[in-house]
């Protein structure tokens, strides 16, 4: 699994569009509208990964991201 882009967080969501879209239906800049949530959850997968390689299986379910999620009451997908 690759590592995410650095600067996700300044380029999400639309934010660098010059046409004054507001959806990515009616942007004819080309610029990246994944959400930010998006790229946030793929940071975590990476970490858990990471972590699940380095570490053994037992690391997924107590890693600190994944327990920082559930405490905010998001649901993890199984």
């Amino acid at each position: 699994m690759e590592k995410i882009k650095e600067n996700w967080k300044d380029t999400c969501d639309g934010q660098e569009c010059k046409c004054w879209a507001r959806t990515e239906s009616e942007c004819s800049c080309n610029v990246d509208w994944t959400p930010g949530e998006a790229y946030e959850l793929r940071e975590a997968l990476y970490d858990i990964i990471t972590a699940n390689d380095k570490y053994g299986n037992g690391a997924s379910l107590s890693h600190p991201r994944i327990t920082m999620a559930m405490s905010k009451g998001r649901k993890l997908l199984t």
